[in-house]
């Protein structure tokens, strides 16, 4: 029978789940609120595993899961395996263990064992299956597809379940050999105890007449999840499941199946879901949005996800965020990280944090030198490209002079061509900014006429400061109209790099060409 679960919220699920003994657990809450809450982070190494399905690009709801499960291990000296879940062979995709494999190397999170494919191990899983036939925990169904679809609404009815070894051999010869081999379920599944959430306690709903006897062996061999998992997770050694709480359904289920084997199931942690700012819905992984090589290719940076990554369902001590405005390398996470920390609501996926911690890794990168350098190496060749440029060291020296000397301005390295087209070709002043219009609707074209010819034709870095100051006396204007004049003559746009820098760049000659194109262009309006 179906799981009475509510996918919303873990909250609302559990207080539908134990609504009948509210009495009870209003005691047990007001007893939490009075004592001090147990540590459930383990004091001992741990052994944990990113186990995904290659059936397309990996999103930021397994990253974070990955996450979780590598910070756990390398907080506790433990051990971190990947295993690929690839049984369903119908759902595979071309290249997606690929981008597992690329997802994880980018990020930096180090692999202490596998990659396992589960597909490898099918002589593994007939092994244990039959320990599970023998003892009656599970049996052959033989039933039709057709039969099989019709009790999907009310559940199984176990017509295979007592049959005798000649019915077993006389429908091996009917389906050609074909079966699908079940897990008896029981009438009630125990409680567990879950180190996020407690206690929980999810029954089989009691509007199906059926049974959810799941299945263990699909009809071409293979294990399904339920099985495979448990089989890895025992035989790997896995003391902690870090997973979504999409799958505490199923948890019931595992843990039945673990003490049919009479095994000890590890320690489960289910984190909440990740939802829309948007839709307040759960984050699609049809987005490419959500994708994180897609987030590579725009420009975000590893170190820049992987902290937001970490923060969605997870929440460092106050006083350590604040410090630090929550920003954090992966070494620092791998010290700060304890199951103490994880919080229990769904989690809003905001994008606008993640350019934030971009901003922030990237201005690291800017400042340290061999980071630069790869910069430097990623940028210039678009640069090239765009601006019909030859890749030389003039080239690259120019790039990396704009990054060190502008690049605070960027929130992403895909920014920079756009941002800083003026340093690689002449503005197009006919195409005029908001800004740009409202500095000609408030000072007038004859104002900005007059501060560019008042500047000269000698403006230099060296100088600027002192010209402008000199203009501004007299023509008894602001300092402010002065540079956005000057800026708008050099770089087409009232804003961007500080006016010094800006003609430090270009050179001398060709800012005080562009001021006289200006002045022409002005002239002739």
């Amino acid at each position: 029978m179906g799981s009475r679960f509510c996918n919303d919220s873990i909250a609302s699920t559990l207080k539908q789940l134990n609504k009948q003994n509210s009495r009870r657990n209003l005691a047990s809450l007001l007893h939490h609120k009075q004592t001090k809450k147990a540590s459930v982070h383990p004091t001992t190494p741990v052994v944990t595993r990113f186990a995904p399905s290659p059936t397309g690009s990996l999103h930021i709801g397994s990253l974070r899961t990955a996450l979780y499960n590598f910070l756990l291990a390398r907080n506790t000296n433990g051990k971190f395996i990947l295993r690929l879940e690839d049984t369903d062979r119908t759902r595979l995709v071309p290249g997606a263990e690929e981008n597992i494999y690329d997802t994880m190397k980018w990020c930096n999170f180090g692999i202490d064992e596998g990659p396992i494919k589960q597909s490898e191990r099918t002589a593994i899983y007939a092994k244990y299956i039959k320990v599970l036939l023998g003892k009656g925990y599970a049996y052959r169904c033989f039933c039709s597809k057709e039969k099989l679809d019709a009790s999907r609404l009310d559940g199984y009815d176990r017509h295979c379940l007592n049959l005798t070894e000649a019915e077993i051999a006389d429908n091996m010869k009917k389906s050609d050999g074909k079966f699908i081999i079940r897990f008896k379920a029981p009438d009630k599944y125990e409680s567990f105890d879950d180190l996020l959430h407690g206690q929980v306690n999810i029954q089989d709903r009691k509007d199906r007449v059926g049974y959810d006897d799941p299945v263990l062996i699909k009809s071409d061999g293979m294990p399904t999840y339920h099985f495979a998992n448990v089989v890895d997770d025992h035989l790997m050694g896995v003391t902690h499941v870090i997973r979504g709480e999409e799958w505490l359904p199923s948890t019931p289920k595992h843990i039945m199946l673990y003490k049919a084997f009479g095994w000890t199931p590890p320690k489960f942690v289910h984190i909440p879901l990740l939802t829309s700012v948007e839709s307040d819905k759960k984050l699609s992984k049809r987005k490419n949005d959500a994708s994180v090589l897609g987030l590579q290719q725009k420009g975000i940076l590893p170190e820049a996800l992987v902290n937001f990554c970490a923060l969605l369902g997870w929440a460092p001590p106050r006083d350590i965020a604040q410090k630090n405005r929550e920003c954090f390398t992966l070494d620092e996470l791998e010290k700060l990280f304890s199951l103490d920390h994880l919080t229990k609501g769904n989690v809003k996926v905001d994008n606008s944090k993640l350019l934030f911690f971009n901003k922030h890794f990237l201005q690291k990168r800017i400042e340290n030198e061999s980071q630069l350098a790869e910069l430097v190496s990623q940028v210039t060749p678009r640069v090239s490209e765009k601006f019909s440029i030859e890749n030389d060291t003039t080239l690259q020296d120019k790039v990396r002079l704009i990054l060190k000397d502008c690049g605070h301005c960027l929130t992403t390295t895909n920014e920079f061509e756009g941002m800083f087209a003026y340093f690689f070709a002449e503005p197009d002043y006919s195409q005029q900014s908001d800004e740009t219009q409202r500095l000609f609707q408030e000072t007038g074209k004859d104002q900005v006429l007059a501060i560019l010819r008042a500047l000269g034709q000698d403006v230099n870095a060296d100088t600027v400061q002192s010209q402008i100051t000199e203009v501004t006396k007299n023509l008894g204007v602001k300092k402010r109209t002065v540079f956005q004049a000057l800026r708008f003559a050099v770089s087409g746009e009232v804003s961007g790099a500080k006016i010094h820098i800006m003609l430090a760049i270009l050179g001398a000659e060709e800012s005080n060409n562009r001021i006289a194109k200006t002045i022409t262009n002005i002239e002739s309006m």
